[in-house]
């Protein structure tokens, strides 16, 4: 009975952490991470920009956007993203190889390290935030909409919690409630055992 309990958990650890690790990949191409404004709005992803919810072609370069993008919060908030990708990647290789394969010691502390990496690390990906064009979104989305040809983006007051935040927030709660299982659920004896 033990042992059909912790496959369903270890079913739900591995499922619930590769659609984080999804969510955190479609975050990495969104352009809508912070928003400015509502309607005909500007928005900013960790490596794309946009206006209007579509995508540029390009990602932004730090050097070229200097004055918006402060270089140390954006680079900070890409490494953290990136890092807790391959945290959560590990974390769910870990723990499927030990459910499927053979049991090896310790593994549970290096899983709930790279879980708790993988939270961590992806909260930390919000100090994007933290960049000059959230200081002064309106002048950002003037500049946006010049550079873009497009005159009709809204100015905006403030920053605005974009979808692709989102994504990375339910990510971090994923990665965190799959940690928390894997410390509180029974270890089954590995499938390929039986």
């Amino acid at each position: 009975m033990c042992n059909t309990i912790g496959n369903i958990f270890r079913l739900a650890i591995v499922t619930a952490s590769a659609a984080a690790f999804a969510l955190q990949f479609v975050v990495m191409f969104n352009c809508d991470f912070i928003q400015f404004g509502e309607a005909n709005y500007a928005s900013l992803g960790l490596w794309f920009y946009g206006v209007d919810g579509t995508c540029s072609d390009e990602e932004f370069q730090l050097e070229d956007n200097e004055a918006w993008f402060t270089g140390a919060w954006v680079s900070s908030s890409r490494s953290c993203l990136s890092i807790s990708m391959f945290c959560g990647a590990a974390a769910t290789i870990m723990v499927t190889f030990e459910w499927l394969c053979c049991e090896v010691c310790c593994a549970g502390v290096l899983e709930g390290l790279a879980f708790c990496g993988a939270w961590v690390l992806g909260l930390m990906a919000f100090g994007m935030y933290g960049i000059d064009a959230c200081q002064n979104p309106g002048e950002f989305s003037t500049w946006l909409a010049n550079s873009q040809g497009n005159t009709d983006i809204t100015d905006s007051a403030e920053c605005v919690w974009g979808l692709g935040s989102t994504y990375n927030l339910v990510a971090c709660v994923l990665y965190f409630g799959s940690g928390f299982l894997l410390c509180c659920a029974p270890q089954p004896t590995p499938i390929c055992r039986k």
